[in-house]
Order: C-alpha cells, then sequence, then structure tokens
C-alpha cells in the first residue's frame, strides 16, 4: 500500500485500505513514496497523517517506509521489509481446491475422451481422480 506526499488520503485509497481488510489482509507494509520531492519537517508530518489514518484499523502497527525511487533513498529497506513479509505462512488456505472450468471435449481416435479447461485454482496430477460437475448434464 503506498501514499504520495502531494496526493495524501484521497476516497481511492480509503477504498483500498477497506478491500484490504474485507479481504482479510492480515500484514501490510506502508511505502510513503516521492519523499525526494519533500523536506524532511513536511515528510514528518506526512508520516503523522499515514498513522493517524491507520489508527483504528487493522494496520495500525503497519511498517512505515519512506522511500525515493529516484535517489534510490530506502529502497533496500522497503524490499527487506517486503522480503519479511512473503517470508511469513500466510492462514490462508495454501493449496485451494482443483476449479478448471471445462473449455472443450473431443475424442481420439486409440486415445479416448480429451477434456481441456483453464486452471482456475488448486493443483492436477497425473492419474488423479477428479469429480466433474455438475453432473447430469446432457447436450441440448
Amino acid at each position: 500500500w503506498w501514499w504520495q506526499p502531494m496526493m495524501g488520503s484521497c476516497p481511492q485509497t480509503r477504498e483500498h485500505l477497506a478491500i484490504l481488510e474485507l479481504l482479510g489482509i492480515k500484514r501490510l507494509v506502508v511505502a510513503l513514496t516521492k519523499i525526494d520531492l519533500v523536506d524532511k519537517e513536511w515528510q514528518g508530518l506526512i508520516e503523522e497523517q499515514i498513522r493517524d489514518f491507520l489508527r483504528d484499523t487493522a494496520f495500525a502497527d503497519a511498517p512505515l517506509v519512506s522511500v525515493s525511487s529516484r535517489t534510490g533513498e530506502n529502497v533496500d529497506v522497503l524490499i527487506g521489509l517486503l522480503d519479511e513479509l512473503s517470508a511469513v505462512r500466510s492462514d490462508k488456505e495454501i493449496d485451494p481446491p482443483l476449479r478448471m472450468p471445462i473449455d472443450r471435449v473431443f475424442s481420439l481416435s486409440g486415445i479416448g475422451t480429451v477434456v481441456t479447461g483453464t486452471l482456475w485454482s488448486g493443483t492436477i496430477e497425473v492419474d488423479q481422480t477428479v469429480e466433474v460437475l455438475p453432473g447430469r448434464l446432457r447436450p441440448l
């Protein structure tokens, strides 16, 4: 999640934060970008605004790092925080159930029926038994 010095808190920022909370996201790194455009005093005021903005949310204790892609200031710190965050195991299901809408079905002589689809989630392996839903569909 990011915050630019010249933009501050806009409706879209609040909406994005609400979406993160609705999705059950528990960990967040806040990046205050383009800090090369403001002096240190202004930067400090903006950091206070961000902390106030996050105070009553699930992200009140989220790390805040001020960065400049132009000068490279604190980019290494941001990368380090993101690395730490990605190393923490999520409570979410790691291997979601197989979901593969069927795109087409055809027969090959000597092979049998071939089903193709687009894998939306999960994994599938050779010789794995799968359940095809819904059952009892008839052609029109």
